[in-house]
């Protein structure tokens, strides 16, 4: 039975150093890599980081190693590190170096402690290679917008959304159709109005009228330098089209007709007429008057007759 016991505490003993050794030196150190680069107009930038479990850089050992910048394999800088890391820390960096190269496609790396100044837990990941592309510096003519204008005319606005001007003495057109039927060109360099300098300068544009009427729906579409005068940084482009409907005017409302003023018929009254008022009339008291009246007569007639014979 001792035995046994004496034997299972060896070889448990055996499976615990098999699995949990002891840390060495090189695992107890910083580890730099560089994560990327790149470049913006004439700086050239990068990431390091320290991939190790201890900081790169401390009070009692100060950070002091430099970071290399190559060129077609040829180092043009060094970028000298004083910063601590602590680990999994990562900082972005500039080369104290100025771009310069033309046109072209760069093979580019850039190596950390350039100069085997740092211990680190594994030097094979100091490297980093890539490449910087540099685009010639050239105009870019799109259109920008296809419209109605004033009196119902097609207007077209160009821009140019390069970083280059055009050329000197330059010339370019563009084509329209409308509903796929060619109607013919119009000239860059006649603009109606122009903004930031027109499209002969990076950002500008231009607005051109032109003579064709938008009296109806119709499908218009502009190619802009379709005659390939102008060198550009991206030829794919140049082409909008767009249906244009144009606005149908809304008469002014209509006012009511006026109506005569309706006047009421006069009221007809249809009853026979009332005596309301006056003085009642006795029969009686007529005939006494005309008698009485009679008498007069009878004596003022034989007067008359005397007067007569008399002659007056």
């Amino acid at each position: 039975m001792r035995r046994v016991m004496l034997l299972f505490l060896t070889v448990s003993t055996c499976v615990a150093l098999a699995v949990a050794p002891p840390p060495t030196a090189a695992a107890s150190l910083p580890d730099l890599v560089v994560t990327t680069a790149w470049r913006s107009d004439t700086q050239v930038f990068y990431t390091l980081k320290n991939a190790g479990v201890v900081a790169a850089g401390s009070a009692n050992a100060p950070a002091d190693y430099y970071v290399g910048f190559y060129v077609s394999g040829k180092i043009v800088s060094e970028d000298h590190v004083t910063v601590a890391l602590s680990p999994g820390q990562q900082v972005t960096r500039q080369f104290p170096y100025k771009w310069t190269y033309g046109p072209g496609q760069y093979a580019v790396s850039v190596l950390a402690d350039t100069r085997q100044q740092m211990p680190e837990s594994n030097e094979q990941n100091n490297l980093w290679q890539g490449t910087f592309v540099v685009t010639q510096a050239l105009p870019d003519l799109t259109v920008d917008n296809i419209y109605i204008g004033p009196q119902s005319k097609l207007a077209i606005t160009v821009k140019n959304a390069g970083s280059a001007s055009l050329p000197t003495g330059w010339l370019a057109v563009a084509s329209v159709t409308m509903d796929g039927k060619d109607m013919g060109f119009i000239s860059l360099a006649n603009a109606t109005s122009i903004t930031g300098g027109g499209i002969a300068s990076p950002g500008g544009t231009s607005t051109y009228l032109c003579a064709w009427d938008i009296k109806q729906s119709v499908t218009v579409r502009v190619f802009a330098d379709s005659t390939s005068s102008i060198a550009e940084s991206n030829e794919q482009n140049n082409i909008m089209q767009k249906l244009l409907v144009p606005e149908v005017p809304v008469p002014p409302p209509v006012p009511p007709p006026v109506q005569p003023p309706v006047i009421p018929p006069e009221k007809i009254d249809t009853e026979p007429p009332r005596i309301t008022s006056g003085p009642m009339v006795n029969p009686s008291n007529t005939k006494r008057r005309d008698s009485h009246m009679d008498d007069q007569r009878a004596l003022r007639q034989p007067c008359e007759v005397w007067l007569a014979v008399r002659g007056l």
